[in-house]
């Protein structure tokens, strides 16, 4: 509600957007994660009942990285 009353405007993109160039970003990263030079963090909530607090940890920020909800 904060950001609707703010009138905030987000703005993202996500793999789709950029589906031409999956082989040539996966050939470059690839080298870089096996190296661990780049880390990803995710999180993965089980079960329907956890949405609402993976949507609470997504609105209040206290989610790092990928957050998923695992059905």
């Amino acid at each position: 509600m904060r950001i609707i009353k703010k009138r905030l405007s987000i703005q993202g993109y996500t793999m789709p957007d950029h589906w031409d160039e999956t082989k040539e970003l996966h050939a470059k990263l690839t080298p870089y994660v096996q190296k661990g030079q780049i880390k990803y963090r995710t999180r993965v909530l089980e079960g329907l009942e956890s949405a609402m607090n993976g949507l609470n940890l997504f609105l209040t920020g206290e989610n790092k990285g990928k957050l998923m909800v695992k059905l």
